[in-house]
């Protein structure tokens, strides 16, 4: 938490006054993660009803240029492995936005 304070250039005390440990912040972070995923790739199939267009559409909205920077892959993919041993957090992966 410290760390993450520090780096987002705010107090130990705002962040844990928003959060109530480690865990909840990590589970933010990814639900946060998550849910831009999701919202870009609807947004991409808008008004398509074909259905072999809108996988396609679908998969390109996941691939948009604000999922392709190299922190935000870190990010994701360290999130996606927590996800795969914590059962809160891998919640979050299987849920709608």
């Amino acid at each position: 938490m410290r760390t993450v304070a520090i780096e987002a250039d705010v107090s130990l005390g705002l962040l844990s006054y928003h959060f109530d440990g480690k865990d909840a912040l990590i589970t933010a972070a990814f639900q946060l993660a998550t849910t831009r995923l999701l919202d870009r790739s609807s947004e991409a199939i808008e008004g398509i009803v074909d259905p072999d267009q809108r996988v396609s559409a679908y998969l390109r909205g996941s691939f948009h240029p604000d999922f392709l920077d190299d922190e935000y892959l870190q990010l994701r993919m360290s999130l996606w492995a927590v996800a795969k041993t914590d059962d809160a957090l891998g919640s979050v992966e299987n849920t709608e936005p």
